[in-house]
């Protein structure tokens, strides 16, 4: 679309540092095209070839020239508006061809030979955006002035579609396009398009007693026959046949009754009544079906309560129902949804998320045509036995788009864990978010904070710290039991702690869940187990919902049986429980459901989650698959199923068990899991966390105290309990209404997480720039999944900006690189031009390395050294590594005297190395 340019705007285009001082557009603002043509007309020298040409003043070397003849103070040249006005007229001809490629009419002659046209088209067919627009569009063309009105039956589609529009030409809000709800009013006296409800339109005119305000008036959604749309056509069709004749009526919706609407604003043309004209958008409707309470059995499976007319209540059945119905609805939008998120799959990158998306449109035929013309093809067949193949592609397409993108290279800094763990309070940083500047005594916003992030997931709690607030929410796993030591045979040290268990569930390579098999334990289970199964079970006293505790049927040996469970989610006619005692996971059917006695309940839950401490996935599990390969996921499941295995307590995290697990049959010794897989590649050493570190020092000084004098950790205090039901209901009773209603807002910092990370670039001249990442991006938001991993972890952008000042930057369309230790290292030695390596003091690594864009062989300066990437390494490269960058690299081998004696296979690298082209 058309629009005038800023000296910000311009300011982008250009090389990163450069600072325009000064833009000078050549050619007139396509404001007066009927003006340019008179006097063009008078110049039969001039040249229509002439393309607009944008000048910037920018200091430091020359980027690009473009020869143009300055203008004069009083006017542009008439070649030059000529050659404007030529692309103005391409431009309109390009929309022209684009309608006449479906077969449409050109949208503005409709409205310009009729007083009232009736638009029907389907939904999404552009009605209430485009169709103002073209109008709009025209009329600017032919220098005529127009003032548009477009109605929305509710506030949030006036609002949002003028948002929109303005966002799509890059327009400010409240200029060229605004829009008017109740009090609120974001427009101008130049607003040209405005868009307002059917209610503050119908005030307007009937104040007016005249349509005359507007040239264009567009009634959207006419089919919605409420009073004030009622009104609203009564009182337009009024003024059309007195003081408003030459004002044109737009109707549009996507199940209007054409007939009768062109019927009723008839025009009387000869004698005769015309109906209005039918303009029909190509396309079908949404199908409609129509479901009664009677047809959903399948959702609420009790049945309702008969419904009396005489007592017209929402009674808590049907509340229940709706709830469902939510919950199915979200279903099946994010499994029919394809956004960005979606196609982006786990490569967390924008550009592959659009790469995937192609893959299923039109648009990726025409790519493979395009790249056959270099003799490039897309082979479609995949090899059959590598299950890993799509992994590769993917990460090779990665890599790809690092050199494409070279030198937009960012990295982040490392958060600070012990800060973070004193911010979150104890809380798992996985679920939990901060909320800052809370005002004072805010508990009282207890209820407002819970519906506010109501739409996020489910709030477990809420834990207000002064002026600071964490917001705690539910896993969608349940929590497990606080591991209670004092059920074991106490050891004397934390290294003695074993336990026997068996794997029920993976959840990736070292995480898995399982039940302690010990003897004890064995025989409480089946104590258990005996009990439920000889009580009369009842069903559900109410529907069936998440986080509720039931027993589920599940079949083993054969044998089905009652188990302890809690529901995870309902879909349908089914849920999916977690057998709370064992750890596994299961499909219900709602019908089979039971009410589990209050007694069954004191027991804690039996089943624990576990993960292998001091291990992460290797660069070839990272490659070859989501985060673990299917080689690793394969390995590790014959690993741990099949057979018991002994666990060794390192620590506790969050309710989850950090442990070295042991293969023990009784005839051979222990095989520890962690070593086997990274003996075979699939796993490398890491560092625990902070918390981890924290809780094993804990747990050393908990064996180191004597048995006795340990309390019963597994049970609860009475007092506690009543002190978090009193708390409970002062939180209710204060977030109430009944403190009346508000009367001012508090704005709030966040949310935010501690453990986000901050990006920051890798070149020169933008390393102390602020980086933000927009909003759009799939890495809008970076949340450290492993804080104790030091290695860089690598940002790479395809397209960045910086404002006015040029302190800060804001990047687009981003990809976030595996975390590979020695990736970033690695990639820009692979692609920059020129790269000089740092030797370290004794000679024998290296510790960095300098990559730009080369130098002026004549002058010997370097070429734009702002964008000089300066890197030091964590990892260990040698001479094979260096060399096997590129094999052309030419490098000069040390001599023995300039190494003062020292025996030493490295390479003198002082000088700048050119990778030969």
């Amino acid at each position: 679309m058309l629009r005038k340019l800023t000296v910000d705007q311009i300011n982008d285009w250009f090389t990163i540092g450069k600072t325009v001082t000064n833009v000078e557009l050549l050619g007139l603002p396509p404001a007066f095209p009927a003006e340019a043509a008179r006097e063009e007309a008078l110049r039969p020298d001039a040249a229509p070839g002439d393309a607009p040409v944008v000048q910037a003043q920018v200091p430091g070397p020359v980027v690009a020239t473009a020869p143009a003849r300055p203008a004069s103070a009083s006017g542009r040249s008439l070649s030059q508006r000529s050659s404007e006005m030529e692309y103005i007229n391409k431009y309109r001809q390009l929309e022209a061809q684009e309608l006449d490629m479906y077969g449409q009419d050109q949208p503005p002659s409709g409205p310009e030979s009729n007083s009232v046209v009736i638009i029907h088209g389907a939904t999404g067919s552009g009605k209430s955006t485009q169709l103002p627009q073209y109008i709009l569009d025209h009329y600017a063309q032919r220098s005529a002035f127009c003032n548009i009105v477009v109605t929305q039956p509710r506030k949030i589609g006036a609002s949002s579609i003028a948002r929109w529009i303005s966002k799509e030409r890059s327009w400010t809000l409240g200029g060229l396009v605004g829009y008017q709800v109740g009090l609120e009013k974001i427009a101008t006296e130049d607003t040209r398009l405005i868009y307002m409800t059917t209610g503050v339109l119908l005030q307007k005119i009937v104040s007016a007693k005249s349509l005359m305000e507007f040239t264009h008036v567009f009634i959207d959604e006419v089919h919605e026959r409420t009073e004030e749309m009622d009104f609203l056509l009564l009182v337009v069709r009024k003024l059309l046949r007195t003081n408003s004749r030459f004002v044109k009526v737009i109707l549009m919706s996507a199940t209007i009754n054409c007939k009768e609407f062109a019927d009723y604003f008839a025009v009387p043309v000869q004698n005769k009544m015309n109906p209005a004209y039918v303009f029909e958008v190509e396309g079908k409707p949404h199908t409609i079906e129509e479901y009664y309470l009677n047809d959903l059995g399948h959702i609420y499976h009790s049945g309702l309560p008969p419904y009396r007319l005489e007592e017209p209540v929402i009674t808590k059945d049907v509340y229940e129902v709706a709830v469902s119905l939510i919950q199915m609805f979200d279903d099946l939008d994010m499994k029919e949804s394809g956004n960005k998120v979606h196609f982006s799959g786990s490569s967390k990158s924008d550009c592959l998320a659009l790469v995937e998306a192609f893959r299923v449109a039109e648009l990726y035929e025409e790519l493979k045509n395009r790249i056959s013309q270099f003799n490039m093809f897309v082979d479609p067949r995949h090899p059959v036995l590598d299950q890993e193949h799509p992994y590769k592609q993917r990460f090779i397409l990665q890599v790809v788009l690092a050199g494409a993108f070279y030198p937009n290279y960012f990295t982040f800094g490392q958060p600070d864990e012990e800060m973070a763990v004193r911010e979150l309070a104890g809380k798992d940083p996985k679920t939990t978010v901060v909320l800052k500047h809370i005002p004072p005594y805010g508990f009282l916003y207890y209820k407002q904070l819970q519906s506010l992030f109501r739409q996020c997931g489910q709030v477990k709690s809420i834990v207000f710290d002064g002026a600071k607030v964490n917001v705690d929410f539910q896993k969608q796993t349940v929590d497990p039991m606080q591991v209670s030591f004092n059920t074991l045979d106490r050891p004397r040290t934390v290294a003695d702690l074993l336990l026997t268990v068996d794997v029920t569930e993976v959840v990736e390579v070292g995480h898995f869940w399982g039940y302690r098999i010990d003897e004890r334990n064995a025989e409480l289970l089946k104590k258990l187990t005996a009990e439920i199964n000889r009580l009369e079970l009842v069903p559900l006293p109410v529907h069936p919902h998440p986080d509720l505790v039931c027993l589920a049927p599940f079949t083993d040996y054969n044998k089905e049986s009652y188990f302890r469970a809690q529901i995870l989610y309902v879909s349908g006619n089914s849920a999916e429980v977690f057998f709370v005692d064992y750890g596994n996971r299961s499909h219900v059917d709602l019908d089979l459901l039971r009410e589990i006695p209050c007694q069954l309940l004191e027991l804690p839950f039996q089943a624990l989650e576990f993960k292998i401490c001091k291990m992460r996935p290797s660069a070839k599990s990272l490659i070859c698959g989501e985060h673990w390969s299917g080689g690793a996921n394969g390995r590790f499941a014959s690993l741990v199923s099949g057979c018991p295995l002994l666990v060794k307590v390192f620590s506790v995290v969050h309710s989850v068990l950090h442990v070295d697990v042991y293969q023990y049959s009784g005839v051979q010794d222990a095989v520890n899991i962690r070593d086997v897989l990274i003996r075979e590649g699939h796993a490398e050493l890491a560092e625990e966390s902070y918390e981890s570190k924290q809780s094993y020092e804990a747990l050393k000084g908990f064996f180191a105290k004597s048995v006795e004098s340990v309390p019963d950790a597994s049970m609860s205090s009475p007092m506690k309990d009543d002190e978090k039901h009193l708390i409970r209901i002062l939180l209710e009773s204060f977030a109430s209404n009944r403190l009346g209603a508000p009367n001012c807002k508090a704005v709030l910092h966040g949310p935010f997480n501690p453990y986000e990370l901050k990006c920051h670039s890798l070149t020169r001249i933008s390393k102390f720039r602020c980086v933000w990442i927009e909003k759009e991006s799939i890495n809008s938001v970076v949340i450290s999944d492993s804080p104790a991993d030091l290695h860089q972890r690598m940002l790479v952008a395809a397209s960045l900006s910086v404002n006015e000042t040029g302190s800060t930057m804001l990047l687009r369309e981003t990809s976030l690189m595996p975390h590979i230790p020695g990736l970033p290292a690695l990639l820009s030695m692979l692609f920059a031009p020129v790269m000089e390596l740092r030797v370290g003091r004794d000679g024998k690594c290296y510790t960095g390395v300098l990559c730009g864009l080369g130098w002026n062989s004549t002058t010997e300066a370097p070429i734009l050294p702002e964008h000089d990437i300066e890197l030091a390494f964590d990892v260990c490269f040698t001479v094979e590594d260096i060399v096997e960058v590129d094999p052309k690299l030419v490098m000069e081998q040390a001599d023995q005297e300039g190494s003062r004696g020292k025996n030493t296979s490295l390479y003198q690298l002082h000088r700048p190395v050119v990778l030969s082209p």
